[in-house]
């Protein structure tokens, strides 16, 4: 696949349209205009940083500048790569063409156009993740992982607040929510003890929980950071 390839559906839309079209101007790949209307088009077999720096350039120029780029395969278009792709040119103010060269007669489309990107409207409907985020900083006693870090286990709030759980049960044949509770463990641990994520835990009774061979483990694993959070209580 090459981007000439792009061109015919693409210079076809236009013209449809009612723009005037012109290719390679002043380094635009397409530059079209509409009653005095300047828009330009980005052709390019893939969304990268080289196209990124090349629309940004062209809106110099005109608002009304488009990334030209193959519709993905149906299930990729619904994907985190593709989505996230498709964010950032919203976020850059810059509309989306694509380009259905897997038709039995090809075709462009506009995905969506150029525009200014609302970041309160984006804020707004974020607020529960700020929060969620806000919460977990606040939950964490310390900073115990390092940033940058892949496949390893991080020290959450939730497994924090499991640590400390599994420290109030080490001595202790079983015990109960309220006492975990009242020995100093979050309210929100009958849910920790229920869900129990990392199989740290055994139910022996309503309520009732007693650490498994895994949790006895955790504590010589974590032995560390269960001192710094005790310490720090």
């Amino acid at each position: 696949m090459k981007e000439t390839d792009l061109y015919p559906p693409v210079k076809e839309f236009l013209e449809s349209q009612g723009y005037s079209i012109r290719s390679e101007v002043m380094d635009a790949d397409i530059a079209a205009v509409k009653d005095g209307r300047l828009l330009i088009v980005e052709l390019k077999t893939s969304i990268n940083l080289k196209l990124l720096t090349q629309l940004v350039k062209r809106q110099r120029m005109t608002d009304s500048v488009y990334a030209a780029v193959p519709r993905p395969a149906y299930k990729r278009r619904f994907g985190k790569d593709f989505r996230d792709k498709a964010y950032l040119l919203r976020r850059l103010g810059i509309g989306l063409i694509l380009v259905a060269l897997d038709a039995r007669e090809p075709y462009a489309a506009v995905e969506f156009e150029p525009g200014s990107f609302d970041m309160k409207r984006s804020r707004a409907s974020s607020s529960g993740r700020t929060a969620g985020l806000i919460r977990e900083i606040e939950g964490r006693s310390a900073d115990f992982n390092k940033a940058g870090s892949v496949r390893s286990k991080l020290v959450t709030s939730y497994r924090e607040n499991s640590l400390r759980a599994a420290y109030e049960m080490r001595n202790k044949e079983a015990m109960s929510t309220t006492e975990l509770k009242n020995a100093g463990c979050t309210p929100g641990i009958t849910r920790i003890l229920y869900d129990n994520h990392y199989g740290w835990f055994e139910r022996t009774g309503r309520g009732c929980y007693r650490l498994s061979d895994s949790g006895k483990t955790a504590l010589e694993e974590y032995k560390a950071i269960i001192n710094h959070i005790v310490a720090n209580d």
